[in-house]
């Protein structure tokens, strides 16, 4: 499901977090919240 939201948000930019970061998807995850509202 998270995967889905931020493909709307930066396909991209996700793919090349998570790809270089797994772990990192998780703050990713906590601050796009923020960062969209």
């Amino acid at each position: 499901t998270m995967e889905m939201l931020y493909q709307s948000a930066d396909q991209r930019s996700i793919e090349f977090s998570v790809a270089r970061h797994p772990a990192d998807i998780f703050s990713i995850t906590y601050d796009a919240p923020n960062d969209l509202s």
